[in-house]
């Protein structure tokens, strides 16, 4: 959510939250490639540019949710992306 009000912190703040995003993108992005290589998940192209596209759409969906006060569109988005990535998708 810090990074919705990005303009208002301090600079020492907003290194702190890049920070933070870049860890939780080279956290996510060893995930993926551990899950890709051990048949779990199945994805094209670099893991680090999936790993982004899951914490962009993770982090707006949170903003949309809070908006709404609804976890459904959290949830929602949440399912999808869990489903696309998975190797063998349930039937």
């Amino acid at each position: 959510m810090l990074a919705a009000e990005i303009e208002t912190l301090s600079n020492e703040m907003v290194a702190c939250v890049r920070i933070a995003f870049e860890e939780q993108n080279v956290w996510l992005e060893n995930l993926l490639l551990k899950r890709r290589e051990a048949n779990e998940l199945q994805f094209e192209g670099p893991s680090i540019e999936h790993a982004q596209r899951i914490v962009a759409n993770l982090q707006g969906a949170l903003l949309v949710a809070r908006s709404l006060r609804s976890s459904e569109v959290f949830e929602s988005t949440e399912s999808v992306l869990v489903a696309s990535y998975r190797a063998n998708p349930p039937r």
